[in-house]
């Protein structure tokens, strides 16, 4: 391997890689952010109250198999939602034009494991 390729060839590929990957989760989350928006005010038009639950509490963390997964910062939100699963589930699978079911489990705010 030449110096050349070692000293700058190499890093730019791993720098264009890294910022590829960014990309690919800025998408991700755009996606997750306008489905739990658009999530949100589906609730609120038929459930205004139960709706509140949703709005701002959790993020999507998976919602492209047969499940969605909310992760949610506060145990007080999780458990409300979750007793109001079918609503959830309901809207969310006309949303996504499939069947889903909802699973929650608590996360802190930058959407790791609680």
């Amino acid at each position: 391997m030449l110096d050349i390729e070692r000293s700058f060839i190499l890093p730019l590929k791993n720098e264009i890689h890294e910022i590829r990957e960014m990309q690919l989760k800025d998408a991700r989350n755009a996606k997750s952010k306008r489905f739990l928006d658009e999530l949100y005010a589906r609730v609120k038009m038929n459930e205004p109250t139960f709706a509140a639950w949703l709005n701002g509490s959790c993020e999507v963390l998976d919602m492209e198999g047969s499940e969605l997964r909310l992760g949610f910062y506060h145990p007080i939100h999780m458990a409300k939602v979750y007793e109001g699963r079918g609503v959830v589930e309901q809207v969310a699978s006309e949303l996504l034009k499939r069947p889903v079911t909802l699973r929650v489990e608590r996360i802190v705010r930058d959407g790791r494991p609680g």
